[in-house]
């Protein structure tokens, strides 16, 4: 079972400091790191290193970025179909204070110029996977909406991932929803949940969005996550960690839960996987597994 990732690919400055808040407008001392990003490209990333078998697919600058950013995902594992656009490769500056949180400030570049010509024949036994972040600018989501749809013709699997309670409400709850209905696997956190549905219950929030996904997986932070399918919701603890960062954690369960999904779509084990892969992903700096 070959997993198409179909979105952004960006460069990602991280800025850690200890401190508990950033003085905007002043100056606060950090440590800055350059990783590749992108949330579908941050969820290959992990695919790969589980040797599950990703391809990724996205649009990136004519410029040493791109190269840069093309050739971390192969040296990981990962498959690429790459466009090259005349616009300068994407870019998030993400700062992390002390316990691990984050605010992202990202740059979409040349993602807008993804096209879902790009993406190859798919087949049933095939899983496309979307970040949510490729519906929130119109020229990607045209292209975005159109692999959707290749994918549902071809009988292959599709799931989505919410991707920022900001930008859902910024572009409207009723248009979201009707992007993303009619796909197989849901995956969202409590916030984007809560955004959605506007219960903060997050079993009747996961039971009011099963009408637009087949599974719902909701994702909780210390809480943990739980599936919720056909009526039946299926737990999952989170694992112990040490928190470090906490960036691009919902990519590194997505590609733990995929992986899994891919040998057997076993809910128990597919929710077990992705929360051991979110433990280690929030363990270190940046969104993806350590370079080997």
């Amino acid at each position: 079972m070959t997993i198409y990732l179909f979105g952004e690919m960006m460069l990602d400055v991280v800025a850690v400091t200890d401190e508990d808040h950033v003085a905007f407008g002043s100056d606060t001392l950090s440590k800055n790191e350059f990783h590749g990003g992108g949330s579908a490209a941050n969820t290959a990333s992990w695919l790969g290193a589980l040797r599950a078998t990703p391809v990724f697919i996205g649009t990136c600058g004519r410029d040493p970025e791109g190269d840069r950013l093309i050739a971390e995902l192969e040296n990981g594992g990962v498959r690429t179909i790459i466009g090259r656009s005349e616009i300068e490769t994407g870019s998030v500056v993400s700062i992390v204070s002390r316990g691990g949180q984050r605010s992202m400030f990202p740059y979409k570049g040349a993602n807008v110029d993804i096209k879902a010509d790009l993406l190859p024949a798919l087949s049933a036994n095939d899983i496309l996977y979307i970040a949510s972040y490729s519906l929130f600018a119109e020229g990607s989501r045209i292209e975005t909406l159109k692999a959707l749809s290749v994918a549902r013709s071809a009988g292959a699997t599709t799931a989505i991932d919410a991707a920022s309670s900001a930008l859902i409400r910024k572009y409207g709850i009723p248009e979201f929803l009707s992007w993303i209905k009619g796909c197989d696997i849901l995956f969202l956190n409590r916030d984007e949940a809560e955004a959605i549905t506007e219960s903060s219950d997050l079993h009747s929030a996961a039971t009011q969005l099963s009408q637009y996904a087949n599974y719902v997986v909701l994702k909780d932070g210390a809480q943990g996550s739980f599936a919720l399918h056909e009526g039946r919701v299926h737990h999952q603890q989170a694992l112990p960690a040490n928190v470090i960062d906490t960036t691009g954690a919902g990519d590194a369960y997505a590609g733990g839960f995929l992986a899994h999904w891919s040998l057997t779509p076993d809910l128990e084990g597919c929710l077990r996987t992705g929360a051991e892969v979110a433990s280690r992903a929030i363990s270190q700096v940046g969104a993806r597994p350590p370079r080997s």
